[in-house]
């Protein structure tokens, strides 16, 4: 989180200069990418080549088209960011959950966006305080965003939905949810690539699935469950099959470290 609150910080400056002179950051680089020897470390790939959690996070937040949420003093705040060379429009989606609330969105805002190449503009403002009210959150702690570009007219995300938490998740009681692969299959006859339905009895922080003795990388993970089921591709790096891959599966989320 603390790689990712970073980067995003880097990337929304581009276009921005303050009068410290700081800001018109093009990009952001973070130490270390790889292990060269097993041990514990800074990396976020390990000597063996399996994907950590800041490795997962870091594939989502060097997308080139990436909505920022943030809040500034009083202020809620989305950057749109686009590092193309052609510029892109979309539709702008905000919904609001809370950790207890289940899976219902507790608000939802949506608007037309478009992001000239290689800039990074506020697209959305809001106060904080009108925030928190109109989506019946009792405090910030209790609520996250999710800011999602769609496609117009249809359901194709624009690179990768942002979760931002609008508090810090130590100051609210979030439900242990119970959790389970509901299914897994091959995808197109291949011997290597997997699709993992995930299930969710309620809202889930940072689930993260581990492929026990099977090498590979999952498309996400350590990502926020917000509907009751979703999918994560595997990718092995050598032939398996779904059974096999099931019984390897484990799966667990923030609620399981510390209750």
């Amino acid at each position: 989180m603390a790689l990712k609150t970073e980067t995003e910080y880097y990337r929304r400056m581009q276009d921005t200069f303050l009068a410290d002179s700081s800001g018109g950051t093009q990009g952001a680089l973070y130490w270390q990418l790889n292990s060269i020897w097993p041990s514990a470390s800074w990396s976020s790939i390990e000597f063996g080549g399996k994907w950590k959690m800041a490795h997962y996070y870091a594939k989502e937040f060097f997308e080139p088209v990436l909505l920022s949420p943030y809040v500034d003093g009083d202020q809620f705040l989305v950057t749109l960011i686009n590092d193309n060379t052609t510029t892109v429009t979309g539709e702008l989606h905000l919904e609001v959950y809370g950790f207890a609330d289940g899976f219902q969105p507790k608000s939802n805002r949506s608007l037309m966006v478009k992001q000239k190449p290689q800039s990074a503009t506020v697209v959305f403002t809001e106060d904080v305080k009108t925030l928190l009210q109109r989506s019946s959150c009792v405090k910030a702690a209790d609520c996250f965003v999710v800011a999602s570009l769609i496609v117009p007219g249809s359901d194709v995300v624009i690179g990768v939905p942002n979760v931002y938490f609008l508090g810090a998740p130590k100051d609210t009681t979030i439900p242990r949810a119970s959790m389970k692969v509901a299914a897994v299959k091959q995808v197109d006859g291949s011997p290597r690539v997997f699709t993992i339905s995930v299930e969710a009895a309620a809202v889930a922080p940072f689930i993260w699935l581990e492929a026990t003795g099977i090498a590979g990388r999952f498309s996400r993970n350590g990502h926020m469950q917000y509907h009751p089921v979703e999918d994560v591709q595997f990718t092995a790096r050598s032939d398996t099959n779904a059974a096999d891959l099931r019984r390897s599966l484990k799966i667990m989320s923030l609620m399981d470290v510390y209750q």
